[in-house]
């Protein structure tokens, strides 16, 4: 039984780390001019939410380079 809790707190971490760093992924998926600063904004910002909303609309927006 102790297995199963710590395997589906384990998924479920993955999950949340996933999401959390969706922004930097979708940025380094389009190939973005601005990955690292994408990523950085993600890392340092993306716990407060408005950092994170503000990184993936980032890395959703046009590269200049595309």
């Amino acid at each position: 039984m102790m297995l199963l809790i710590f395997g589906f707190f384990g998924l479920l971490l993955e999950a949340a780390l996933g999401i959390y760093m969706l922004p930097t992924l979708i940025a380094y998926s389009r190939r973005h001019r601005q990955l690292p600063a994408i990523a950085a904004l993600n890392a340092v910002g993306g716990f407060s939410g408005a950092g994170w909303v503000a990184a993936l609309t980032w890395s959703l927006a046009r590269s200049n380079e595309q």
